[in-house]
Parts: C-alpha cells; sequence; structure tokens
C-alpha cells in the first residue's frame, strides 16, 4: 500500500514536490498518524496476516526514516519481525 502523505494533492512540478515533502517533515506525527491508519486498516481486512506485516525501508531522501518512524510509533500495530 502506499500512503498518501501529501492529503490528496499532486504536482510535476519539483518546488512544489519540495514544499510538499518539507511540511511532510514539518508535520511528521501527522504523516505518522497517517501511516499507522493504513497499518491499522491493511492488518484488519481478512486476506491479511497482521502479524507478517512489514515496511520496507522508503523515505524522502535515502535513509528509511519513514519506515523507522513507523516502526518506532507502532506499539497499538506492531510490524514484523524479520526472519
Amino acid at each position: 500500500m502506499a500512503v498518501d502523505l501529501f492529503q490528496g494533492e499532486i504536482t510535476p512540478d519539483q518546488n512544489r514536490s519540495g514544499v510538499l515533502t518539507s511540511m511532510s517533515r514539518e508535520n511528521q506525527h501527522v504523516s505518522i498518524e497517517n501511516i499507522k491508519s493504513a497499518v491499522g486498516y491493511l492488518g484488519s481486512l481478512d486476506n491479511v496476516n497482521a502479524s507478517r506485516m512489514a515496511s520496507l525501508g522508503w523515505c524522502f531522501g535515502g535513509d528509511g526514516g519513514q519506515s523507522l518512524q513507523l516502526d518506532l510509533n507502532s506499539k497499538d500495530h506492531p510490524l514484523s519481525l524479520p526472519p
């Protein structure tokens, strides 16, 4: 699942994209709550084994920061640990 962190806005403009990314970074708590809602939703589906869900390293700059923040803030719906 790809989570929308830009409140539905899309743009081909690189400058606007940078603004949207900055807004998401500056409001990390909003982004994490959005991502956690997506995890909760996926885990509630009948065809999903919630104990096997994971987040792959994704971010806005190559360091996996969004996945790390999700993991650090996922006490309600913990993600799967690697085998």
